[in-house]
C-alpha cells in the first residue's frame, strides 16, 4: 500500500529515517539534525516534490522525489527501508509506472547502498558504472578580480553542437542548460574566437558546488576551467566537486591541484 506523505505526516516520516537511515543503507547527504531534515522534506513538498510511504507484508519504505513536471523527469533523492527492499521497491516503481509513465527517472546511490544497488541491478536499469566523485576545499582561498569568462550568446550554437555530441543521453542538455532559469554558469575558454573549451558549474550559493561538465581540447586548457570554475563560485563555496567515469584519465590531474576522492557512486535510470 503506499500513501502519499502530507505535512501531517512528515514527523512520523523524520521519525523513521532517523531509526534507519544507519550503514549500507544510510541516504547520501540526508541531514542528521531531527528539525533540518523536517525541514528539507517540508521544502521538498513547497516545491512540488514528492514524498512516499510505502507497506507491504511488514516491511516499510520511505521515497523522497524531486518531481519536474513539466520536463516528465523525476529524481529518487532518499530511500529508506526497513524489511524486504524487493518488496518496498516493487511497489514503488509499479506506482510510479501508473501515475507517471512518461517520466524519465534517475536515483544516484553510494557504493555502500549494495542491497539497493543490487535491486536495480537484478531489474536491469540503465547504468554507466560507478564513479568517482573528488573534492577540493576552498576554504581560505580568496576571490581574484580577474573576470570570469562566460558563454554569450554568440557562442550559444557552437556550445550547443559540442555539447550535444560529447555529453549524450543526459538530462542537461544543450536546450536545459541554456534555459535563462538553469542554475549554472558556463564558462568558457577561447582562442582567436574561437570556443576551445567550457566548465559548467553549479551556481546556487551554497557552501559546496559541483561542475557537472568541463571539455578542454588539451589537459591545459581543462586545468584553466577548473582554476576559473573554483574563482566564479567564491566566496561562498567551501568545497568543489567533480564527478569522474570510469574511463575518466584525469584522477592524476585532479589529484595534482589538490583534489581528493570524496566518495564512489552509480547512477541508474529508467
Amino acid at each position: 500500500m503506499i500513501k502519499l506523505v502530507d505535512a501531517l505526516m512528515l514527523e512520523e516520516m523524520v521519525t523513521f529515517i532517523d531509526t534507519h537511515n544507519l550503514g549500507a543503507k544510510e541516504i547520501r547527504y540526508m541531514e542528521k539534525n531531527h528539525s533540518s531534515m523536517k525541514k528539507r522534506l517540508q521544502n521538498r513538498l513547497d516545491k512540488g516534490g514528492l514524498l512516499l510511504r510505502v507497506e507491504e507484508d511488514n516491511s516499510i519504505g520511505y521515497i523522497e522525489c524531486m518531481l519536474l513536471e513539466e520536463e516528465s523527469y523525476m529524481q529518487l533523492v532518499s530511500l529508506c527501508i526497513d524489511g524486504d527492499i524487493d518488496i518496498v521497491l516493487d511497489q514503488t516503481f509499479a506506482y510510479f509506472k501508473e501515475e507517471y509513465p512518461d517520466f524519465e527517472i534517475d536515483i544516484v546511490l553510494s557504493k555502500k547502498n549494495e542491497e539497493y544497488i543490487q535491486y536495480f541491478l537484478d531489474q536491469n536499469f540503465d547504468s554507466t558504472g560507478f564513479e568517482q566523485m573528488m573534492v577540493i576545499s576552498l576554504q581560505g582561498k580568496r576571490k581574484e578580480p580577474k573576470k570570469v569568462d562566460k558563454l554569450s550568446k554568440e557562442d550559444y550554437e557552437i556550445f550547443s553542437q559540442i555539447h550535444d555530441q560529447i555529453f549524450k543521453n543526459v538530462y542537461w542538455t544543450s536546450e536545459r542548460l541554456l534555459d535563462k532559469d538553469a542554475p549554472f554558469l558556463i564558462m568558457v575558454h577561447k582562442e582567436k574566437d574561437k570556443l576551445l573549451g567550457y566548465s559548467v558549474c553549479s551556481n546556487k550559493g551554497r557552501s559546496e558546488e559541483e561542475i557537472y561538465f568541463l571539455y578542454g581540447e588539451s589537459k591545459e586548457i581543462k586545468e584553466h576551467l577548473l582554476i576559473r570554475s573554483m574563482q566564479a563560485v567564491l566566496p561562498t563555496c567551501k568545497n568543489l566537486l567533480y564527478l569522474l567515469d570510469q574511463s575518466s584519465n584525469m584522477q592524476p590531474m585532479l589529484e595534482a591541484m589538490g583534489f581528493q576522492e570524496k566518495e564512489t557512486i552509480i547512477t541508474f535510470s529508467m
